[in-house]
């Protein structure tokens, strides 16, 4: 018999909560590690694609420490740690490009933040309806869809306008012809 020596670190909210990490826990600490890859393009654009390479290498590490810390932690650390480093890794992404091109990381940050509250609320519906319904297979796809759902259906109630100008921009780009 294998015996689990490991500590368990769990999240502030499961520790709240007197459980173990959950899926919303995965969920909001992954939307960090998507603003910071949103703002690539931006650093790209700048000729600073090896900075957005390095950014990129510390998220890819941080991952790969995280699960090395398995034997230790467990599974419940390597969430937690993964959340964190997914934390950490937007801010970083966040905040460099905004000084690279001279703005407030604040401004930069209040435009995300409308796509974080609807994520944040996307994964408590998710974790909600995993635990009223159950952890089958089936159960958490729908519940993924649904806070899916619920997330694009409060992204466009908070954002309608920002959303409209960005798919009008998206179409024009789209028409343009390719300069050969």
């Amino acid at each position: 018999m294998v015996r689990d020596h490991s500590v368990r670190l769990p999240s502030a909210a499961a520790a709240l909560a007197g459980r173990r990490v959950s899926h919303g826990h995965s969920l909001a600490t992954s939307t960090f590690q998507v603003f910071g890859g949103l703002t690539g393009a931006l650093l790209y654009a700048k000729g600073h694609g090896g900075l957005q390479l390095r950014i990129s290498l510390t998220l890819v590490v941080g991952h790969v420490i995280a699960v090395l810390t398995g034997g230790w932690f467990g599974l419940d650390g390597i969430a937690f740690i993964i959340g964190l480093v997914n934390v950490a890794y937007g801010v970083i992404a966040v905040v460099t490009p905004a000084r690279l091109i001279g703005i407030c990381p604040r401004i930069v940050l209040r435009g995300l933040l409308a796509p974080f509250g609807c994520a944040v609320a996307a994964s408590v519906a998710c974790e909600l309806l995993v635990r009223l319904f159950g952890s089958q297979n089936l159960t958490v796809i729908l519940a993924e869809l649904l806070s899916l759902l619920l997330y694009v259906g409060l992204l466009i109630m908070l954002e309608r306008r920002r959303l409209v100008n960005d798919i009008a921009m998206l179409r024009t780009l789209l028409r343009k012809k390719p300069v050969t």
